[in-house]
């Protein structure tokens, strides 16, 4: 049986999209033909496996590999720039951890960037969420989860971010004000966000509150802020002498839309918004503080996105709220990793409390996650910080002493309730080994 795709164009639009021609066939002794006629496409897998990833993968070179026998997946990657083979990373990570994650959230040395043209990515591996514009996947068996995981973050390479998380990150972050940390919430978002719109009046197939990706806010939507793009947008009313609205905010925390459809608020707590349609300034653009632009405002109301995507299932009383990382970084042979694996843990160490900030203190990781993984990394004043966060108590004065007790004891205010907490969450991790990668919170 032969299986032939003659002249099929490449996924993306169709206007640029290269059109391949190849085919596959399946004789009846067992033995797989390939043959490939006129293929154009700038990276792709060749491969073949007997299903349900039994085995260990394996990639060779399929040219030098007639006659031989395989019990599991085999695969040779082409590519014009080397790329990180995101399935077998999660596979091999498998293979030693248990499947207790969530996310699996990468970091690389090896000069690997995520895509073309992209700081960062996210992958959905499993989605079973309703009312939230996208559409049902089950992934699992692909990246060797059998049950729990989500999505995986490609982060890119380490050297694109600064040494401390809330520093801004390269060129995006010096005119969106995007830091390592909000670029993680952002993908992290893409879980569940910005895929969900209403509908354009006279033109149902518009997406008025997405940009053309369908994956972002738009720029002209005001999304308070939201870390998934849009803006925190004024308006000045019919009149005003110069710009009606004005960009006021952007990247600052999960909007009550992004918490809705993220289901951690009913959809009585979002309030109205609007969206600029149409607008002078593209959807697309990133963004940016301080423009002021023209256009014709469009209010938008929960009822009306809910009418669109229909009712977000599981609902807020019964979505999860608690999410397990786990953070790689995936290096040379040979390198000294000493300085990039605590870069890797000082935003690990600052995940949990800027994420129950930015939304609202709806989700988790808890602060106290963050204090038991500073205990662990040595990081005592970053646990400090996490204890007092816990605590919501005030922050008494910072002496120069390694250990934050030691200070406690000078200035004396040991007996305070942020200390003690500080004292039994030193005592509960001390005896746990450091130097590990992965962090469970």
């Amino acid at each position: 049986m032969t299986i032939g795709w003659i002249e099929t164009p490449a996924f993306g639009p169709a206007l640029f999209a290269r059109r391949q021609t190849f085919e596959i066939t399946l004789e009846t002794g067992g033995a797989i033909e390939m043959a490939f006629y006129d293929v154009n496409i700038a990276a792709h897998v060749t491969g073949m496996g007997p299903g349900g990833l039994g085995g260990r993968t394996r990639v060779v070179t399929l040219a030098g590999a007639g006659g031989e026998r395989f019990d599991a997946t085999v695969a040779e990657p082409y590519s014009q720039v080397p790329q990180l083979d995101t399935a077998r990373l999660a596979q091999r990570f498998y293979e030693t951890h248990d499947d207790g994650f969530d996310y699996l959230v990468v970091f690389n040395t090896a000069g690997l960037a995520a895509a073309p043209n992209a700081v960062a990515t996210q992958t959905t591996v499993r989605s079973f969420t309703h009312g939230i514009g996208d559409f049902l996947i089950e992934n699992g068996q692909i990246y060797g989860s059998g049950r729990r995981l989500q999505a995986f973050l490609n982060m890119g390479q380490l050297r694109h971010y600064p040494l401390y998380p809330n520093a801004p990150v390269g060129p995006r972050g010096r005119l969106t004000g995007d830091t390592t940390l909000s670029l993680l919430a952002h993908e992290a978002g893409h879980l569940f966000l910005a895929l969900a719109s209403v509908r354009a009046p006279g033109n149902p197939e518009a997406r008025p509150m997405l940009s053309p990706d369908l994956a972002h806010w738009s720029f002209n939507f005001n999304s308070d802020a939201s870390v998934l793009e849009g803006n925190r947008i004024e308006d000045a009313g019919e009149g005003a002498a110069v710009g009606r609205f004005l960009t006021a905010g952007a990247v600052d925390r999960y909007s009550v839309w992004d918490r809705y459809l993220m289901g951690l608020i009913a959809p009585d707590e979002v309030q109205p918004s609007f969206v600029v349609w149409p607008s002078t300034i593209p959807a697309s653009r990133l963004p940016q503080t301080g423009l002021r632009f023209n256009g014709q405002r469009l209010d938008v109301r929960i009822e009306d996105l809910i009418e669109a995507e229909g009712p977000r299932a599981p609902s807020h009383e019964l979505a999860q709220r608690r999410f397990q990382f786990a953070f790689i970084l995936v290096s040379e042979p040979g390198r000294r990793r000493r300085r990039l694996k605590s870069q890797v843990d000082r935003t690990g160490a600052r995940l949990c409390p800027i994420s129950t900030r930015s939304a609202a203190g709806r989700l988790g990781p808890t602060p106290a996650c963050a204090a038991h993984w500073a205990f662990r990394r040595g990081r005592w004043r970053d646990c400090w910080r996490a204890a007092r966060r816990w605590c919501g108590s005030a922050a008494p004065g910072w002496k120069r002493s390694r250990w934050p007790w030691g200070s406690a004891r000078r200035t004396g205010i040991w007996k305070r309730r942020d200390v003690r907490i500080a004292a039994r969450l030193r005592r509960r991790v001390s005896s746990s080994r450091r130097g590990r990668l992965v962090m469970r919170t």
